[in-house]
């Protein structure tokens, strides 16, 4: 049954609406349509002749899924069975077909969230971390951490210190970038630290860090001099 209530009374492609439709459309688990069916219709869309409702939309009859043992499995969507001995895919209009499958030597078959497969008993192996990251085991999960942690500070009137562990001494009075995103990796959060310098005392030759803007997740924060424990 495939019946969507629709208030601006428009309908999925491949389906009609119709003020009486039909409960019993036929769908992709029972393509004949349901053995009992109630007299009475209801509002809705319903699949167009010729297809059927496959969970998500009215595709062709001829691209439905298979039902097997009670079970449907979309077109081409693959399982393991018989102790993950059998790999089975669902070919539409044939039923699922299954050759021989084993576990490597480091999974084991197990069923996890309610699906039976091969469970690797090394969980950073699945993990796929990205260069210059490396796997790590935090309470028994697999996390991608990097492969190196390096820091970079300015402090004082002014002195830097760079990620490679360089210390420079100079009295400019710009705003100069400390760190920021340069790459293009769409998983990582683009950000830039900028450290302020400025003219201590009205004496153009000696110069302290004034202020620091932090730019991250679209927000600016900015640490004042002399604001203790404040953030703008």
């Amino acid at each position: 049954m495939f019946i969507l209530f629709l208030p601006a009374l428009s309908c999925p492609t491949n389906s009609t609406y119709s003020l009486c439709a039909n409960l019993c459309t036929n769908s992709c688990s029972r393509p004949s349509g349901a053995s009992e069916c109630p007299q009475t219709c209801a509002e809705g869309c319903s699949c167009d002749e010729g297809f059927a409702f496959d969970g998500e939309g009215c595709v062709p009859k001829k691209e439905c899924g298979c039902f097997v043992d009670g079970v449907y499995y979309k077109p081409h969507e693959w399982v393991l069975k018989e102790n993950c001995q059998q790999r089975c895919t669902c070919i539409p209009g044939k039923g699922l077909d299954c050759t021989s499958h084993e576990c490597t030597d480091d999974e084991s078959c197990e069923i996890r969230d309610g699906v039976l497969g091969c469970i690797n008993q090394n969980p950073c192996k699945a993990l796929g971390c990205r260069p210059r990251e490396r796997c790590n085991l935090e309470d028994g999960q697999a996390k991608c951490v990097p492969s190196l942690v390096a820091s970079c500070w300015a402090w004082g009137d002014p002195h830097y210190h760079t990620f490679d562990g360089l210390d420079f001494d100079f009295q400019g009075t710009c705003s100069y970038t400390m760190a920021k995103f340069c790459g293009n990796d769409p998983t990582l959060v683009p950000f830039k630290v900028e450290g302020k310098n400025h003219i201590r005392g009205g004496v153009k030759s000696v110069s302290y860090i004034s202020l620091a803007n932090i730019e991250v997740y679209g927000q600016l924060i900015s640490i004042h001099w002399r604001e203790v424990g404040k953030v703008r």
